[in-house]
């Protein structure tokens, strides 16, 4: 990271700021610093760079848990700090991330706000006022090695009983619950997640039982039989519980002719700092709106006008629906695969051209189970070959098997032709 002159960047996700004017810095046995905010703020971070001041911390008049800050410019090295890994209250605000720009502080001062839990983030946890916060602080002034240290801040006095309880979900499903880790599907819905409205989404509920940090990786393999590759890791300090949605909006929804989350199909593993399983790859399927296998309903694709078959059998279908000059260095050419079989398949490119000249493109190796269905794309790369004329023919080779046997279902002998 290059410095440059004075710019002090602050990514916030998570903090919650920290005592009274003056730093009480009384670091445990575990190497966590713990604070506690007084009605003057408190000095997060102070050094020749610079210094970040928490002001104040709160919930907003829209719900969303905000810091204000005040930071300073002070030597020639630009410092950037993040603060990571956010839980209020002991409920883990997860995976989004937050930023607060403070660059082009120049000997000087600057304050400002940032929103480190979306309203309805913490109303899926049950919080109504921060009582503490706890977050990764990382700094790097000039070009230092990157440190981070553990902050457990106490905002205010809690009440004897200030961490929400779970409120269990009418229809839930327990997939996980024992002495280390829970882990319940509540809810699938189309709604408001992390701040962004509309977003289909599966809502989790997950407590890390233990002493230790966990982190869940989640991985989803399919919704309503469309595949899709979307990975999140939620980390769970000792006794943090989470209520997170997991989005899984894409563009392909309306194609697909799909509008609720009926069926999802994904992976859970979680694992402490020391790669320990507390539950091991386990996969799961999930059926919503009172829908079973037996009953899931069909999805018929909603076929585009300018759309071209490539091939089709009672096997495998490829389609290409659109290209278009993505930058100087690529082009994007939109695909609808379906592997109509009942064995997992393996499908690649394995040669291609454009207006008749040799390009390199992207689309190697991908997997896809028995009868599902995706929206993929391949990436030619003209530059490969000094292409930046117009596209007027794709031309490329499949190589289409099974995973398992290496069955041919589509020979790369075979050429194909697209004309935008």
């Amino acid at each position: 990271m290059k410095n440059k002159r004075l710019v002090l960047w602050i990514v916030l996700p998570i903090i919650i700021a920290i005592s009274a004017g003056a730093i009480l810095w009384a670091v445990t046995s575990q190497g966590i610093t713990s604070l506690t905010m007084g009605e003057n703020g408190v000095t997060l971070y102070s050094s020749n760079a610079g210094t970040l001041r928490a002001d104040r911390v709160y919930i907003d008049g829209d719900g969303n848990a905000c810091i204000d800050y005040t930071a300073t410019a002070k030597g020639e090295d630009s410092l950037i700090a993040n603060f990571n890994n956010v839980e209020i209250n002991g409920w883990a605000m997860a995976y989004r991330h937050h930023y607060t720009d403070t660059s082009g502080v120049s000997q000087g001062e600057r304050t400002g706000t940032c929103v480190i839990a979306e309203a309805d983030i913490l109303e899926r946890s049950g919080i109504t006022d921060i009582y503490d916060v706890r977050f990764d602080l990382g700094t790097v002034i000039g070009m230092s090695d990157y440190d981070k240290k553990t902050v457990v801040l106490t905002v205010k006095d809690a009440p004897g009983q200030a961490p929400a309880a779970r409120v269990p979900v009418e229809g839930e499903q327990v997939l996980v619950d024992t002495d280390e880790f829970t882990f319940i599907a509540q809810t699938a819905g189309l709604g408001t997640a992390f701040g962004y409205d509309e977003q289909h989404y599966v809502q989790f509920y997950m407590e890390n039982k233990t002493d230790r940090t966990l982190y869940a990786d989640l991985q989803v393999y399919a919704v309503n039989d469309l595949s899709l590759a979307i990975f999140n890791t939620v980390q769970l300090t000792p006794g943090a519980k989470a209520c997170l949605p997991y989005g899984l909006d894409t563009s392909d929804y309306t194609r697909y002719g799909m509008s609720t989350v009926d069926h999802i199909d994904f992976g859970l593993e979680v694992s402490d700092d020391d790669s320990n399983r507390v539950v091991e790859n386990t996969d799961f399927e999930l059926y919503f709106n009172g829908y079973t296998a037996d009953t899931l309903p069909e999805y018929p694709r909603n076929a585009e006008e300018t759309e071209t078959v490539i091939y089709d059998d009672d096997r495998f279908t490829f389609i290409i629906f659109g290209a278009e000059r993505f930058d100087d260095e690529m082009y994007m050419v939109h695909c609808y695969i379906e592997n109509k079989t009942d064995e997992a398949i393996t499908y690649s490119t394995e040669e291609s051209t454009i207006n008749g000249i040799t390009v390199k493109n992207d689309i190697s190796g991908y997997g896809m189970s028995p009868y599902r269905k995706t929206y993929d794309h391949m990436v030619f790369r003209p530059e490969a070959s000094g292409t930046d004329a117009a596209v007027e023919e794709f031309r490329f080779t499949l190589d289409v098997t099974t995973s398992s046997e290496g069955d041919v279902i589509v020979s790369p002998d075979r050429w194909f032709e697209y004309q935008p």
